[in-house]
C-alpha cells in the first residue's frame, strides 16, 4: 500500500451515531454531565487542527440537530444503514460517497464513536502523530485487557466449566507471568480510505494507540453510562 508524508494527509473525522440502540435507549443523546453524550466527542474532535472536517453521520433528526448545535457538519444516512445488524462500514462508505459527490477530498477517515466520551484531543493528536511517525496505514486504539484470555472460561452444553484456550490458569497461575494482551477499546480508528473501501481497519501496517483503562470506557450499558457521567462531571469541576 502506498505510503505518505504528513503533507499528503487529509483527515476527515466521521462520528457514526444512529438513533437506535439496545443496551441504553437513545444513548447518543443521553445526558452525560449535563450534555448529550455525542457532544463530548464533537467538542474534542473540533479542537484538533489536523482534521479537515468533523461530520456526524446519522439517521436521526434529533442527533443531527444536536450535532449542528455543537458545531459539527451532518450527513443523513438511509435507515437501512442504521439497523442493529448494519455494519459501521456501510455508514463510513456512504459518507465517503457523499464527500466524493461534493468534491471533498480526503486520504484518511478518523472514526470517532460517540460512545467513547473520555477520549480527548490529546489522544486524537497522539494517534495522528503515530500514523505519521510509523508511516502506517491505520492506527487503532487499544487498552490492556482487563481479563486475560488465558484465564477465560466457557460453559459447555452440559454445563461444565472449560478453558477458553489451550493455555489456561494451570499454565499461568501468577498474573505477572502472563504475556501482555490488549483489547480494542472502540475509541479511535484512524484509517486510510482505501481500507475503509475494503471494509477493514487493518492492512499493510496497523499500529496500536495504547490508552489507559481510565480513558477507555465504551458505553454499552447503563452502568457504563453512569461511570462516564461521574468521570466527566469530575472533569468539569476541576
Amino acid at each position: 500500500m502506498e505510503k505518505f508524508s504528513g503533507q499528503d494527509m487529509r483527515i476527515t473525522a466521521i462520528i457514526p451515531a444512529r438513533g437506535g440502540s439496545k443496551g441504553v435507549l437513545r444513548k447518543n443523546v443521553a445526558l452525560v454531565a449535563g450534555r448529550p453524550l455525542i457532544s463530548w466527542t464533537i467538542e474534542e474532535a473540533l479542537k484538533c487542527d489536523k482534521i479537515d472536517k468533523v461530520v456526524v453521520n446519522t439517521d436521526d433528526l434529533e442527533i443531527a440537530e444536536i450535532a449542528k448545535a455543537y458545531g459539527a457538519e451532518t450527513q443523513m444516512r438511509p435507515s437501512e444503514l442504521a439497523q442493529d445488524s448494519s455494519s459501521v462500514f456501510g455508514a463510513l462508505n456512504y459518507g465517503l460517497d457523499r464527500f466524493k459527490e461534493q468534491g471533498h477530498k480526503s486520504t484518511h477517515t478518523l472514526q470517532l464513536n460517540p460512545t467513547s466520551p473520555l477520549r480527548t484531543v490529546t489522544h486524537i493528536n497522539e494517534s495522528i502523530q503515530l500514523l505519521e511517525d510509523f508511516k502506517a496505514d491505520s492506527v487503532v486504539s487499544v487498552t490492556q485487557a482487563h481479563t486475560h484470555p488465558y484465564w477465560c472460561k466457557v460453559v459447555s452444553d452440559d454445563f461444565q466449566l472449560n478453558d477458553f484456550l489451550d493455555q489456561g490458569p494451570d499454565d499461568y497461575k501468577i498474573r505477572q507471568e502472563l504475556p501482555e494482551v490488549y483489547a480494542l477499546n472502540g475509541s479511535i480508528f484512524l484509517v486510510k480510505n482505501e481500507l475503509i473501501r475494503a471494509n477493514s481497519y487493518y492492512g499493510g501496517k496497523t499500529v496500536p494507540y495504547i490508552m489507559t483503562s481510565d480513558c477507555s470506557i465504551d458505553i454499552d450499558t447503563p452502568w457504563e453510562l453512569y461511570l462516564a457521567n461521574l468521570v466527566l462531571t469530575d472533569r468539569k469541576n476541576l
